[in-house]
């Protein structure tokens, strides 16, 4: 799939496809989310070994962090 097909499909510019690829610009979890559906994949199933690694320990977990 060309950059300018994936942001068809996200009704993004082109340029926006090309930050991210490149590095210079990070996607927030909404838009990876839209990014994975527009590439037909199962964000869900991507984002278990974040969450995993989250529990494990390497981050604050909300039964671990202070609230404010």
């Amino acid at each position: 799939m060309t950059q300018q097909q994936l942001a068809d499909r996200m009704e993004r510019p082109q340029s926006f496809i090309a930050k991210v690829e490149g590095g210079e610009r990070r996607l927030d979890v909404v838009e990876f989310a839209e990014w994975t559906i527009a590439l037909g994949a199962d964000y869900s199933e991507l984002l278990k070994p974040v969450v995993a690694l989250a529990y494990s320990g390497h981050r604050a977990t909300p039964s671990t962090t202070e609230e404010g």
